[in-house]
């Protein structure tokens, strides 16, 4: 069961620091070009709109997947393999978000999405996988069998 925790947390680590060299190659590639795309109002509007709608929804998801029935349901099919996969797909899914936001920031430069993409961003560390958390997963599973 260590084993099992001790590699969730090193994917946390890898997804996150592999978000933040992402973020700095967007950046990167962003002032080669040197394009800003320019849009009407509606267009920026539908774009904040959207950023704020994904991000609010990642965020929510994200941190409350464990707490679904279904999802219990599946880690407990095969709680080593479904948990870490449930968690990779907390992380990316969150991810995206940070993603999400600073490419809409970076090719329209919306403000809202620069803060939106700070709070994705701020908002993984609530993904942090706890041993106590873990446990209580992997460990439910074992006394539902018995």
């Amino acid at each position: 069961m260590g084993k099992q925790i001790k590699k969730i947390k090193l994917a946390y680590f890898g997804v996150f620091f592999a978000g933040v060299v992402g973020l700095a190659l967007l950046s990167y590639f962003s002032q080669i070009d040197g394009v800003v795309a320019t849009h009407s109002n509606e267009i920026s509007f539908v774009f904040s709109t959207f950023s704020i709608l994904y991000t609010l929804s990642c965020i929510y998801l994200t941190t409350k997947l464990l707490h679904f029935p279904a999802i219990r349901r599946y880690i407990a099919k095969t709680p080593s393999q479904n948990l870490f996969s449930a968690q990779m797909a907390r992380f990316f899914f969150l991810l995206s978000a940070v993603f999400v936001n600073g490419a809409l920031y970076w090719l329209n430069h919306i403000v809202s999405c620069f803060y939106l993409c700070l709070i994705s961003a701020i908002s993984y560390i609530f993904l942090y996988p706890y041993r106590s958390q873990c446990e209580e997963l992997l460990s439910k599973h074992k006394e539902d069998k018995e």
